[in-house]
């Protein structure tokens, strides 16, 4: 009886731990599948990488804080698009990330 409450008592902490994951993990997944190749970037054949360090605040709101790119074209649609969404967030404080993404014709 004693072995299976030490069973219990282990499973019942070591589970949450495993289950939770990294919040930046979180935030580039929501952001990479928000953002997708633009239409007009297709039409025009438009390549390039946008590197942003943006802020999340404790409603999930984006300030971007710096852009780096090879393409003005797809930077400025990356920073309007992700000024737009809201990051689901439960975290209690302002928390910074980087995310690069790249858009290649295959």
């Amino acid at each position: 009886m004693k072995s299976f409450i030490v069973s219990l008592l282990l499973i019942a902490t070591v589970l949450p731990a495993m289950a939770s994951t990294n919040p930046a993990e979180d935030v580039d997944h929501f952001i990479r599948s928000e953002i997708s190749y633009p239409t007009f970037a297709l039409r025009n054949q438009e390549e390039g990488f946008v590197m942003v360090n943006f802020c999340v605040d404790t409603l999930g709101n984006i300030t971007v804080k710096l852009v780096n790119s090879d393409n003005p074209v797809l930077s400025d649609y990356v920073v309007k698009k992700m000024e737009t969404l809201k990051v689901p967030c439960t975290s209690d404080e302002c928390h910074d990330y980087s995310i690069r993404i790249e858009f290649r014709l295959k």
